[in-house]
């Protein structure tokens, strides 16, 4: 007895071969090891990413895009801790001023009350 198959079941078959290909294709990049595409980068920028890669990780391109990442990261952190010093030592810079104020106003009293 023959199985009667419709164009859903065709195109599902299609679309599994199509997926199994494509995993197929990316584990055998992902072997060789040396391969990555970046789009819309430029030039320059490729090729000091490739050199990094190079010097830095052994042309290992998965560890030179987490180092990238990570130190992106912290340069984050850092920006944040340093607007929050900049906001500290500002509003002490105007606490000081405040102060002197309010002394020069106190020895202009004590020098007329003299005088």
């Amino acid at each position: 007895m023959e199985e009667t198959r419709t164009i859903e079941d065709v195109i599902q078959d299609d679309e599994i071969q199509n997926l199994k290909q494509r995993i197929e294709d990316a584990e055998t990049t992902a072997r060789q090891g040396k391969s990555i595409k970046m789009g819309r980068v430029p030039h320059k920028t490729h090729d000091e990413f490739k050199d990094m890669a190079e010097a830095m990780f052994c042309d290992d391109y998965g560890m030179t895009l987490t180092f990238l990442h990570e130190y992106y990261k912290i340069n984050e952190q850092n920006k944040e801790m340093f607007n929050a010093l900049e906001q500290r030592i500002s509003s002490i810079e105007q606490a000081l001023a405040t102060q002197d104020e309010n002394e020069e106003d106190d020895s202009t009293k004590v020098e007329t009350l003299n005088g």
